[in-house]
C-alpha cells in the first residue's frame, strides 16, 4: 500500500447498508499523510535541481536516485522538491524527463515515506500569464497528465520557484491563483518559494497588505521563504524585534503573520549550500554541515521561544550537502543527520486531527497525526485490523498510559487512533509518550475535546477538494474530469435530492460504544453521540446520519442532503459544526443546479 495516499486496507471497496435510511456507507480512501510539512522538525525538505551532477533523472548509471534517497532519508529529510522539466518531449509527449526515471525516483522516495513535489517555474512566468497555451499552465498540464498516467508513482504536489526581478507582485499573485485552481481541480496541492525581494515588497498599489501576506492568505500547501543567510540573527521573544542580518530577521515578518492566521506550519525556512562566491553571506557552502545545523537549531530555538510556529527547513541543494562526502568538500558528509540524540521527541502542539491538521484539540476515537523527531527507525504501515499497538521499532504510543492503535510510523510522523476512553470526562488535557528502542519521549500535553472534526481531502492537507460523494452515483463531488484516484467525479446536483456522504474524523463518542483498534464492521450502526451540522456554501444541509465507517478504524461518515437554495460552483465550501467547533471554509465540493 502506498504510504502517502492509499486506501485502508487493500484495494476493494465493500458497501454496507444502513437499515433505517436508504443510503450506503462506502469506504473511501483516506490520505493518511499530509502534503504540508509538520511543525518544526529537523531539516525536512531538499531541493533537487536539474543542473546538478549527477542529476537523478538523467544519470546514465541509474544509481543517483537511490543514493540521493538513501542519504536524504538517513538525514531526516521527508520532502524532495525535484526539477523535472525537459525541453525534449518524453515518450508520452510531455516536456518532462523520461517517465520511467521519474517513476523510479518517486517510488524510491515513497517507499521511505518521503513526499515528492515537482519543482517548476522561471522568472518569466508572471509575465506569461494564465492562458492555457502559455508556459506556466502548459507545464502544469504536463504534470497533471503524468499523475493521471502513473497514479501509483504520482507527484504529491507542485512547488513553484518563480523569482522575477524586478517584482511585479500583482502578476505573481495572479499566477499563483491560476495555478492553484488548475492543480486543485486535479487533486494536487501547490507550494511556492518566495525570494527576499518578495518578502520585502511593499503593498501593491491600491492594497493595504504586503504581497507576502497575500501569498500566505492563498492557503497554499507551503511557502518556502528563501531569505538565504548563513547566520541566525537575534530575535527578541517578547517584541519580535530582530538584531543582525540573519535568518530570523529576514523571515520573521512572514512567519509572524502566518502565525496570526494559523498558517505558521506552512512556512519553511530556506537554507542555501550552493557555491555562491558572489554573495557568500547567504550560503553555508564554505562553512559546512556543523555550522548549518547549529544555525538551524538557533533559528528553531528562537522562534519557539517567541511562540512562533514554522514548518521546518528547505535546503538548497542536494549536491553539496547530500551527495558529497568527498575530499574536496570535507565539511559536507554524504548524510546530514539532525542535531541531537535519536531519542524520540513529540513537538509541542504536534498532535492534530489527521483530516484538518488544525490546532484545535483532538477528540476521543479520532485519527490523529503526531509530529516530532526520531519517532521511528523506519517507515511502516499497519496491514490489518485490529490496528497494532507496536509497529517498526515503536513499542508504544500512549495517551495517559493507554496504548494507541497505530496506522503508520516514520521518522517525523505517526498516525494513530486516539483511544475512545482516553478521558472519561470527554475533555481536558492528556499526555502523550512515544517509546521505541532508543528511548522514551518526554510527555507532551494534548488538549482533548468532545468533538474536533476534520474533513478528509484529496490534497491530504486539510484544504481543497473534500472526500465527499453522491450516494446515488458514487461520484466524488468534484468538477467533472477531475482526477481523484480511480473514482469518477461529478458535481452533486442540489435539485436531485441525492445525499452527500462526507468522510471525516473527530466526531467523538458513538453509541453503541466500540472497542479501540477495530472498525465498525460487525453490522451494528454506531451513531455519533453529538449530531453535527453541515454547511454547504454557508447553507445548512438536511441531516440524515453521522456514523462510524464499516471499514476504517475511526473514520466517520456524515450523510446529508444539500438544500435546494445552496449556491452552485466548482469550489463551494463545506463545513462541519459540532461541539462548538467549526471546520475551515477552505474545504470545498462541486455543486450543480
Amino acid at each position: 500500500m502506498k504510504r502517502n495516499r492509499s486506501c485502508w486496507p487493500g484495494g476493494s471497496y465493500h458497501l454496507g447498508r444502513v437499515a433505517r435510511v436508504a443510503l450506503t456507507l462506502a469506504a473511501l480512501p483516506i490520505s493518511l499523510r499530509p502534503s504540508q510539512p509538520p511543525t518544526n522538525p529537523a531539516l525536512n525538505a531538499l531541493w533537487v535541481n536539474s543542473d546538478q551532477v549527477p542529476n537523478p533523472l538523467s544519470d546514465p548509471t541509474g544509481s543517483a536516485s537511490a543514493t540521493l534517497v538513501n542519504n536524504a532519508f538517513a538525514s531526516g529529510v521527508n520532502m524532495l522538491y525535484v526539477s523535472v522539466y525537459s525541453s525534449t518531449p518524453n515518450s508520452d509527449g510531455l516536456l518532462l524527463y523520461p517517465d520511467s526515471d521519474i517513476e523510479n525516483l518517486i517510488n524510491l522516495a515513497h517507499a521511505e515515506g518521503m513526499q515528492v513535489y515537482a519543482a517548476s517555474g522561471t522568472p518569466n512566468w508572471p509575465g506569461d500569464g494564465c492562458a492555457m497555451t502559455a508556459s506556466p499552465m502548459s507545464r502544469m498540464t504536463d504534470l497533471i497528465m503524468y499523475n493521471a498516467l502513473y497514479p501509483s508513482a504520482a507527484f504529491d504536489g507542485v512547488i513553484l520557484d518563480v523569482e522575477p526581478e524586478p517584482v511585479d507582485s500583482q502578476a505573481l499573485l495572479t499566477l499563483y491563483q491560476c495555478i492553484q485552481t488548475q492543480l486543485q481541480g486535479a487533486g494536487m496541492g501547490l507550494s511556492v518559494a518566495i525570494s527576499v525581494s518578495v518578502l520585502n515588497s511593499p503593498p501593491v498599489t491600491g492594497q493595504t497588505e504586503a504581497p507576502y501576506r497575500q501569498i500566505v492568505d492563498l492557503n497554499l500547501n507551503g511557502v518556502v521563504a528563501m531569505g538565504y543567510r548563513n547566520s541566525a540573527g537575534i530575535l527578541d521573544p517578547s517584541t519580535l524585534a530582530c538584531t543582525g542580518n540573519g535568518v530570523v530577521c529576514v523571515d520573521e515578518n512572514v512567519i509572524a503573520y502566518a502565525n496570526t492566521v494559523s498558517r505558521g506550519n506552512t512556512i519553511q525556512v530556506g537554507l542555501d549550500t550552493d557555491d555562491n562566491s558572489s554573495d557568500p553571506e547567504e550560503t553555508f557552502y564554505s562553512m559546512g554541515q556543523a555550522t548549518m545545523n547549529a544555525v538551524a537549531t538557533s533559528v528553531a530555538t528562537q522562534f519557539n521561544a517567541a511562540g512562533q510556529v514554522f514548518g521546518g527547513f528547505a535546503i538548497n541543494s542536494y549536491q553539496d550537502s547530500y551527495l558529497s562526502g568527498s575530499s574536496q568538500l570535507p565539511l559536507w558528509p554524504a548524510t546530514n543527520p539532525a542535531v541531537g540524540p535519536s531519542v524520540p521527541a513529540v513537538n509541542g502542539g504536534g498532535v492534530v486531527n489527521s483530516g484538518s491538521y488544525a490546532a484545535q484539540g483532538v477528540a476521543p476515537g479520532s485519527i490523529v497525526s503526531i509530529f516530532g523527531t526520531n519517532l521511528a527507525a523506519s517507515t511502516a504501515t499497519a496491514s490489518a485490523i485490529p490496528l497494532p499497538t507496536t509497529l517498526s521499532d515503536v513499542t508504544s504510543v500512549t495517551f495517559n498510559n493507554i496504548p494507541a492503535g497505530l496506522y503508520f510510523v516514520s521518522q517525523n510522523q505517526i498516525n494513530a487512533q486516539l483511544p475512545f476512553d482516553v478521558l472519561p470526562a470527554g475533555s481536558g488535557t492528556v499526555n502523550i509518550v512515544v517509546t521505541r528502542g532508543t528511548g522514551t519521549s518526554a510527555p507532551q500535553n494534548v488538549t482533548v475535546a468532545p468533538a474536533s472534526p476534520g474533513i478528509f481531502t484529496t490534497t491530504a492537507n486539510g484544504l481543497g477538494q473534500a472526500f465527499a460523494y453522491d450516494n446515488a452515483t458514487g461520484a466524488i463531488a468534484a468538477p467533472a474530469g477531475t482526477v481523484v484516484g480511480s473514482f469518477t467525479t461529478a458535481p452533486i446536483s442540489v435539485s436531485s435530492g441525492h445525499a452527500l456522504i462526507i468522510a471525516c474524523t473527530g466526531l467523538g463518542a458513538v453509541t453503541p460504544s466500540i472497542d479501540d483498534y477495530v472498525a465498525a464492521s460487525d453490522g451494528t450502526i454506531r451513531n455519533s453521540l453529538l449530531q453535527p451540522t453541515v454547511l454547504i456554501g454557508g447553507v445548512p444541509a438536511q441531516f440524515v446520519y453521522s456514523v462510524l465507517s464499516p471499514q476504517y478504524v475511526s473514520e466517520y461518515q456524515i450523510g446529508v442532503i444539500p438544500d435546494p437554495s445552496t449556491r452552485t460552483g466548482d469550489a463551494v465550501s463545506i463545513q462541519i459544526q459540532i461541539g462548538g467547533v467549526t471546520t475551515t471554509d477552505q474545504v470545498t465540493i462541486s455543486v450543480a443546479p
